[in-house]
């Protein structure tokens, strides 16, 4: 099987758990894949600065600046200014250090010049070589208070920090407006999957889930959950006995998932704790706990790999789209080869025929046709095939993209654009086309000239504009490929590679396979 190239995974996260299982993909995914969604719903000002710990904790994670053992903060910090705070009787509970003090100077100035917390986020990551994307889950001020038992309100950091996390909590509230970032909805909307961090589902992921349109988008992906309980307790934070005074149930990774509610299409546990999940929610068992970048590292590639088994693109779920124009517009340019008409739409309907067969074998989704000829429908619902009906006059590229993107709407999840003219093409060499789609995105095949485009897999199938009709096609497939950041395979093969255009492909035809007894005329057969 393929091994899968990701082009867009998406983590939504916050705290200590997040940052680490960041930190896992970062080191296993290429950066321009990779975009977290960080909480802000604990962002705060004190000194009179703007703080964001947990896009600090994900941006020193990151960048190796971290604090190896406590996770959040800056390894070889200083505390000198909060001494010096103390001596003056002001604020000394949240711990700022010296060297973190600089980033939110930067942060809070940089702030009075723009309303964007993510341009900002931005410029301190580049400055810091942080490559992956990280995104505040908005620009706007939003903010978690927790309500305690004992008729308190208090601000997140308060009573995490301050009051030690130790006043029952008896809800979690946001205050601000539910308003997200475009740029957080669109990488949502071209994510492979998203995962949900270990992070505290009440106060770093519900944050992120609770603005406008931050659900509904995430209702066409798979949703991928990271427990962030182990054997009933939480790794890092407060999360078990948030567990027990608001869900009023034991603290176990099927708590977090039934939290979650009909969001997760599957989730990775801690060995052992996989008979607490709800019966039918897809998961894996493993070692969760990230002792070291290298458990980070390892965990990522599970979660991927476990995330590819319940993505993977399957046969079935994909579509064969194959063009054919009218028979009498057929082969014209093999015209001096036959000596009347009728040869050489017969050839062109053998050719057609082989084609639609051979696709037939493989199990997929379904077999459609676009064609602009009634002739050419009639023959391909003879064989089997749908028929998608193409305005006349239209670009050839236009055609193919529209009929992409009916397929989309039929619930296609993959693409093969094949072209009709392929006399050496088998049902293996398109199970190799669809290996190969089931870790990558596009795959190409190109004509034996090395030009042309004889075979183009997408996943999904309007992944990008199809530059067919062109004698450079697949040169411009690649491009568009790269424009859209998308991991491309281009086959070359012998098989696929031949169409029958010219008098010279049937030259080659008879070079690749010589026929029992040469006939006299190449359409003879027909």
């Amino acid at each position: 099987m393929a091994e899968r190239q990701w082009r867009s995974v998406v983590v939504l996260c916050g705290g200590v758990g997040g940052a680490r299982f960041l930190d896992g993909l970062a080191a296993v995914l290429p950066a321009a894949s990779l975009t977290a969604v960080v909480n802000t719903g604990d962002d705060f000002t004190h000194w009179g600065l703007h703080i964001s710990p947990d896009l600090d904790t994900c941006m020193y994670t990151l960048s190796g600046h971290a604090h190896r053992e406590r996770g959040w903060g800056l390894y070889d910090e200083t505390f000198h200014t909060l001494e010096m705070v103390r001596e003056y009787g002001g604020e000394d509970w949240f711990q700022l250090g010296d060297r973190d003090l600089a980033t939110h100077l930067m942060r809070t100035e940089a702030l009075r010049q723009t309303d964007s917390l993510t341009d900002v986020t931005a410029a301190l990551c580049k400055g810091l070589g942080v490559e992956p994307t990280l995104l505040p889950m908005a620009d706007l001020p939003r903010a978690t208070w927790i309500d305690t038992a004992d008729g308190h309100s208090l601000a997140f950091q308060d009573w995490l920090v301050k009051e030690r996390a130790e006043p029952p909590v008896e809800r979690v509230r946001f205050v601000g407006p539910a308003k997200t970032t475009d740029a957080v909805l669109e990488a949502i909307e071209d994510a492979e999957v998203v995962f949900i961090a270990p992070s505290n589902p009440y106060v770093s992921i519900d944050p992120i889930l609770a603005l406008e349109g931050v659900r509904k988008a995430l209702e066409s992906k798979t949703v991928v959950a990271i427990s962030p309980i182990v054997a009933g307790r939480a790794v890092k934070g407060p999360l078990a006995g948030m567990i027990w005074q608001l869900a009023h149930r034991e603290p176990t990774a099927g708590a977090v998932a039934e939290h979650y509610e009909d969001l997760l299409a599957g989730m990775v546990v801690e060995t052992g704790d996989e008979d607490t999940l709800p019966e039918g929610l897809a998961h894996v068992a493993t070692a969760t706990v990230m002792g070291d970048r290298d458990d980070r590292a390892r965990l990522a590639r599970e979660a991927l790999d476990f995330a590819d088994a319940i993505t993977r693109v399957r046969p079935h779920e994909i579509w064969a789209l194959v063009p054919i124009k009218g028979w009498s517009d057929a082969k014209t340019r093999l015209g001096p080869l036959f000596d009347d008409d009728a040869r050489r739409v017969a050839l062109a309907k053998k050719l057609a025929g082989h084609v639609l067969d051979e696709l037939f074998k493989v199990g997929l989704g379904g077999v459609a046709v676009v064609t602009d000829h009634m002739e050419v429908a009639q023959f391909a619902r003879s064989r089997g095939a749908k028929v998608l009906l193409d305005p006349p006059d239209s670009e050839f590229a236009h055609i193919i993209d529209a009929s992409l993107d009916t397929l989309v709407r039929h619930k296609a999840r993959g693409a093969l654009v094949v072209m009709a003219d392929l006399p050496r093409l088998d049902a293996d060499d398109v199970r190799e086309v669809l290996d190969i789609m089931g870790g990558h995105p596009c795959v190409i095949v190109p004509d034996r000239h090395d030009q042309g485009t004889n075979l183009l897999g997408l996943v999904p199938p309007d992944l990008f504009g199809t530059c067919f009709g062109h004698a450079d096609s697949k040169k411009r497939h690649l491009s568009a490929a790269t424009r859209h950041d998308v991991p491309a395979v281009v086959l070359r093969s012998e098989t696929l590679g031949l169409d029958i255009d010219t008098p010279a492909d049937v030259l080659a035809l008879a070079a690749v396979e010589p026929p029992a007894e040469p006939p006299a005329d190449p359409a003879a057969d027909t």
